[in-house]
């Protein structure tokens, strides 16, 4: 059997190695498949280093979304990379589903299963990371028009408020201000819409990260509850202790680190989503309980953390933060007592299975959480706060 894996979110997308490569790896180790054809629509086409003799690799230059009309562009250019014999479907999210449904509808040569894996919420993922700040005089807080005054920091959700210069704003940012918030409502319901019609479609098997997930496709989007399954495949494995022990010892070495200090790690970027100060914030906490405490943090986004670390004066001789190649994050994460991953209350985070949260649990770390997630909140996790 031939696996045709749709990707619409890029090789280049920061999960890609460890949730789509590793998985198709994983098929054909297990013998699932014989040979996977891996279509991914890019802007522009990529460079890489992924290669293996039964994963035959397609990049097709992707139409800009408009509407399922570019869509429907997008599917007559994928036509000519489908088998002629019998062959599954697996797409990623519901831009690669709708193609993966319209092939079932159209082709005379058709998919004898499909399965779209649902990684998240486009329509309200884009609302959340497009939405224009709003105008001084549009909150509701605003009391003197002509002293300091105080607003909700942008895209807070626990009204972190930020002060601001003053409270008056030009027409024209008022004007540019309803016409993005427009714009931005347009173009959720666009997505959300298109989400509908992919996951209310009955002939296809949809693989939700998370139950969140699934209840969530089944009172907005009416999935059929039968056809919803957890994701299994995409999970790392386990690493054996003896490894693990092995390089906690070698690194904390080589770095200098007390092999009896509780070790601290937050692997991510500097999202704000992803509250990097907040895991500061706590870090400090444990440091006035536990002088020797040491924050681990491995990021791509090092200035950032250095810069949010000598704010907070925590002491250079308790804190290291790294960049690294993903495949070594398991031996830096070896030198870790527990996983922090802290996130904002938010429907987004509710129904997510952090990757980050998969890759402590493989590296065996407790994860400390703020309960936020409902996949980590709905397990029994002494670590969590």
């Amino acid at each position: 059997m031939i696996l045709v894996y749709i990707l619409y979110d890029s090789m280049h997308n920061t999960v890609f190695a460890g949730q789509v490569w590793n998985m198709l790896l994983k098929f054909l180790s297990q013998k699932n498949y014989q040979n996977i054809i891996l279509i991914s629509f890019e802007v522009r086409q990529l460079e890489h280093n992924y290669c293996h003799p039964n994963i035959q690799i397609i990049q097709i230059k992707r139409t800009r979304y408009l509407g399922r009309l570019s869509l429907i562009l997008n599917f007559f250019k994928l036509l000519r990379y489908l088998p002629k014999t019998s062959y599954q479907i697996m797409a990623r999210g519901p831009f690669a589903g709708y193609l993966a449904i319209k092939i079932k509808q159209l082709c005379l040569i058709k998919p004898k299963k499909i399965i779209i894996q649902a990684r998240g919420l486009a329509g309200v993922e884009y609302a959340y990371s497009h939405q224009p700040l709003k105008p001084i005089f549009f909150t509701k807080w605003l009391r003197y028009i002509n002293k300091p005054c105080m607003v909700p920091a942008r895209h807070s959700f626990n009204e972190v408020w930020e002060p601001v210069e003053s409270c008056m704003v030009s027409p024209v940012e008022s004007i540019r201000f309803i016409y993005k918030s427009m714009l931005v409502k347009s173009r959720k319901w666009q997505l959300s819409k298109l989400e509908k019609t992919v996951y209310s479609y009955q002939e296809i098997i949809i693989e939700c990260v998370s139950t969140a997930l699934q209840d969530y496709l089944i009172n907005n989007f009416r999935a059929y509850k039968n056809n919803l399954i957890v994701a299994q495949n995409d999970l790392p494995t386990k690493i054996k202790p003896g490894r693990l022990a092995s390089w906690r010892k070698t690194l904390r070495l080589k770095f200098k680190i007390n092999l009896a200090a509780q070790v601290y790690c937050y692997s991510g970027s500097a999202h704000a989503w992803q509250c990097p100060a907040v895991t500061i914030d706590f870090f400090k906490q444990k440091l006035l309980q536990d002088p020797q405490a040491f924050l681990l943090v491995l990021t791509n986004e090092p200035a950032v953390f250095r810069k949010l670390i000598e704010a907070s004066q925590i002491c250079h001789q308790n804190y290291l933060v790294l960049s690294i190649p993903y495949q070594e994050i398991y031996q830096y994460l070896a030198m870790a007592d527990y996983g922090l991953l802290f996130r904002e209350a938010h429907i987004l985070n509710w129904v997510a299975r952090p990757t980050k949260a998969l890759e402590y649990a493989s590296a065996n770390l407790p994860i400390i959480h703020n309960q936020t997630i409902a996949w980590l909140a709905n397990k029994k996790n002494p670590a969590r706060i």
